[in-house]
């Protein structure tokens, strides 16, 4: 998502550098989660990405409990799927 902001235009692409956002901003390269990509997508509304995320971030779960049933409702709303 950096990559096509950078290549937006020319004015972004002289004064836009994905890594250094990448690297003082966000998050260590390799040191981000799942969560934190949710959130970014989230953040970007990048519908698309967002919902692949919190189907992989479903799939991690193991063991459901109250605290990440109560995420999967908050997440499930972000992409508008209030039923759940």
């Amino acid at each position: 998502m950096f990559q096509q902001a950078k290549e937006a235009n020319f004015d972004t692409f002289a004064g836009f550098d994905p890594e250094l956002i990448l690297e003082k901003y966000l998050f260590s390269k390799g040191a981000a989660d799942i969560e934190d990509c949710i959130n970014i997508a989230s953040e970007l509304r990048e519908d698309v990405y967002l919902s692949l995320f919190i189907d992989l971030w479903i799939r991690d779960q193991t063991d459901w409990n109250k605290e990440n049933l109560q995420t999967l409702v908050y997440h499930e709303r972000w992409r508008n799927h209030s039923e759940g």
